[in-house]
């Protein structure tokens, strides 16, 4: 017997399968939705008024100020710290985030059960540092030519994002 919105239903039949791509990225949006809601935010103040606008004049900026080019290379390693944290823990105790609970999405190991490293290490794409960032561009990518829509790292870590499809 399967539960389809908290009642019973006899005679349904379901199996797990990868999820769909646009379940995915909309689970990710909504992710990055509560990360900027609840991380990005608490930490604006920090950056607004202090960093100019534009690439080169950031540039200079920071060669001329050092000990604030630190303490903004902190405040970010703390928000990604923060980021890979959430996903890591929802992804080990409740089997996913809140944008893959609202799109019906969740991990699980490709072996017996979910390990924290499992996750950490299939989370490392969110990691804003060189070498980290190459991930950002390859990650993404090899979703395409997975045969079970696994990102990079999600390989590496043996895990993959499923749902369920009624029969």
């Amino acid at each position: 017997m399967v539960k389809k919105r908290g009642v019973s239903v006899p005679g349904l039949k379901t199996f797990e399968g990868p999820a769909q791509l646009w379940r995915r990225v909309a689970a990710f949006v909504v992710d990055l939705l509560v990360i900027d809601l609840f991380f990005v935010s608490s930490f604006r103040g920090f950056f607004e008024g202090v960093v100019p606008a534009g690439f080169s004049a950031s540039m200079t900026f920071f060669e001329a100020n050092l000990d604030l080019a630190r303490s903004l290379s902190v405040v970010v390693g703390l928000i990604a710290f923060l980021v890979l944290l959430y996903f890591s823990v929802l992804q080990f105790r409740v089997g996913q985030t809140l944008g893959q609970y609202f799109f019906g999405v969740y991990v699980k190991s490709e072996g017996k059960v979910l390990s924290f490293w499992q996750c950490v290490l299939s989370n490392l794409t969110f990691v804003p540092f060189f070498p980290f960032l190459i991930l950002w561009v390859v990650d993404p990518l090899h979703m395409f030519f997975s045969v079970k829509g696994q990102r990079l790292m999600q390989r590496f870590a043996k895990v993959v994002v499923v749902q369920r499809y009624l029969v």
